[in-house]
């Protein structure tokens, strides 16, 4: 089975590596997304599409932004807080605007991160760095 990528699905596969090290598993993932912006949604989406559960998180638990994308993307969506968010998936995307980033992850809380693969993207849709949280 092969299956095909596009440029802009270049952090999503990115992402599935780093967990799975190879894309033919058949095995769902949980993913937190940190930012309700475009590039959040998007990449949410995407992820959604490829069979995965996505909790976005925000500030605030009740965000109008995230609310509206989990009603266009139905039980796989969900959202949350940035802990929420943190706490929920296997792997975070970091979605949010640069000078947010650090405040987003310190409200994601320590504890939800320690251990979790975590992707920094720049809002421009470039694929940044993977690091391990301690």
């Amino acid at each position: 089975m092969t299956l095909k990528f596009s440029a802009d699905d270049s952090a999503c596969r990115a992402a599935l590596q780093i967990r799975e090290k190879s894309y033919l598993s058949p095995r769902s993932m949980t993913i937190g997304i940190l930012g309700t912006g475009m590039v959040g949604q998007a990449i949410g989406s995407k992820l959604i599409q490829l069979g995965h559960e996505v909790r976005m998180g925000s500030r605030t638990e009740n965000n109008e932004k995230a609310a509206q994308w989990v009603a266009a993307n139905g039980p796989p969506a969900s959202q949350g807080t940035f802990a929420d968010a943190a706490a929920f998936g296997e792997i975070l995307f970091n979605c949010t605007a640069g000078v947010a980033s650090l405040q987003a992850l310190e409200m994601s809380g320590v504890a939800n991160l320690r251990g979790k693969s975590s992707l920094i993207l720049r809002t421009r849709w470039t694929f940044r760095t993977a690091c391990r949280l301690p």
